[in-house]
C-alpha cells in the first residue's frame, strides 16, 4: 500500500539523531506548518500507528473541503478529505495554509499532505495522521520535500479525536505535554529514550489500551482542539 509504513519501535531502543542536513530542514517545515494550525500547541507524535488496519473504517461525510479556524486575520487554512486512490478505507488529508504577512524565513504558502485512517475505539472515532509530502513557498522559494523527513528520520503518526455534528468538525489532538507527563506519572514504556523529543514508540495495541481508551478521562486531549466548517456552509453565511 503506497505510503504505508507499518514500522514497529521497541519502546527500550535509544535513537540516535540523524545528520541534520537530510532531516532538519522537512522537520521544520512540517512543524512549521502545525504550528500554524495549532497556534503553539503540538500533537504528540507517534513512531507506530494508533490504528490496526482491521479497525480503519471510511465515512463519506468528512469528504470535501473544510475551513480550519484561526485566530489570526492574516491566515487562512483547509484541510480537504478525498478518498485515497491506493486504498479503501483510507483518505488523502491536505493542509493548506496561505498567510498575508509571513515572518522573516517562514512559509507565506504551504500545504502538507497526509495518508489519514479513520477508526474506532470504544464509542469514540479517532482520526491517525502520517505525513507523505511538505510543500511551502519562503520569499521566492519553493520547498518540497518527501516524507519521511524528522529528527528521527522517519515519519510519524499523529491521531485526533473527532467529533462532527452536521457541517462542523471538531478534531481534539493528544497533547504531547499532557501525554509526556502522564505516561512519566504511570511509569509506562511508551517513550522513545535518549531523546530530548518526546516521541511514542509503543505498539499499537498499547497506544490504544494506554492512551486512546483513556484520552478522554486522563484529560490527554487538547480541550480546544481544531475546529472545522465545511466550505459549503462558510460560503452560504457569506
Amino acid at each position: 500500500m503506497l505510503f504505508r509504513r507499518r514500522m514497529v519501535v521497541d519502546p527500550g531502543r535509544s535513537l540516535a539523531r540523524p545528520d541534520v542536513h537530510t532531516s532538519r530542514v522537512p522537520w521544520m517545515v512540517g512543524l512549521l506548518l502545525m504550528a500554524m494550525l495549532l497556534a503553539g500547541c503540538e500533537p504528540v507524535q507517534s513512531l507506530n500507528p494508533f490504528y490496526e488496519e482491521k479497525d480503519a473504517i471510511f465515512d463519506s461525510s468528512l469528504a470535501g473541503n473544510w475551513k480550519v479556524k484561526v485566530d489570526s486575520e492574516d491566515a487562512q487554512m483547509e484541510l480537504s478529505f478525498a478518498a485515497s486512490p491506493k486504498d479503501s478505507d483510507g483518505y488523502e488529508v491536505v493542509l493548506t495554509t496561505h498567510t498575508d504577512k509571513p515572518d522573516e524565513d517562514k512559509p507565506q504558502e504551504g500545504s502538507v499532505t497526509f495518508t489519514g485512517h479513520l477508526f474506532q475505539v470504544g464509542d469514540a472515532k479517532f482520526l491517525d495522521l502520517y505525513p507523505v509530502k511538505y510543500k511551502a513557498k519562503v520569499g521566492l522559494r519553493t520547498i518540497s520535500f518527501d516524507a519521511p523527513g524528522n529528527l528521527f528520520g522517519v515519519s510519524t503518526h499523529t491521531v485526533y479525536l473527532v467529533r462532527q455534528e452536521g457541517s462542523h468538525v471538531q478534531l481534539g489532538f493528544l497533547d504531547d505535554d499532557y501525554v509526556k507527563a502522564f505516561v512519566e506519572k504511570n511509569d509506562l514504556p511508551l517513550g522513545v529514550r535518549g531523546s530530548k523529543k518526546f516521541v511514542l514508540c509503543g505498539k499499537t495495541e498499547d497506544l490504544k489500551a494506554s492512551l486512546l481508551i483513556r484520552a478522554e478521562k486522563e484529560r490527554l486531549l487538547e480541550p480546544d482542539g481544531i475546529e472545522l466548517t465545511r466550505l459549503e456552509a462558510v460560503a452560504r453565511k457569506e
